[in-house]
């Protein structure tokens, strides 16, 4: 879903309704990281890279463990073609 929802020419209106129903599911389930994920991941898609950022620092946060939330924030770092956040990623993973 979210890799349709990034493809280039996709409806504006389905990425905010997918957006709007993310939201309420992290709302629903505040401690499930992967919700966050995929947010982050759509918020990314469409330019919100700060917005971005939180949201899977969030989701980092709830499972310290977990890589996913890390190897989210490391796609979104080499995006920006930020070198000091994303080797900061990389030595987390």
């Amino acid at each position: 879903m979210i890799q349709t929802l990034r493809a280039p020419g996709t409806d504006p209106k389905r990425t905010m309704e997918a957006l709007e129903w993310l939201t309420a599911s992290m709302q629903q389930h505040p401690r499930a990281s992967s919700i966050r994920v995929a947010t982050s991941k759509l918020l990314a898609g469409i330019g919100a890279f700060d917005r971005a950022i939180a949201v899977a620092g969030e989701a980092s946060s709830l499972t310290p463990g977990d890589a996913t939330p890390v190897k989210e924030l490391a796609s979104i770092f080499s995006d920006l073609r930020d070198a000091r956040r994303l080797g900061e990623a990389v030595r987390r993973l």
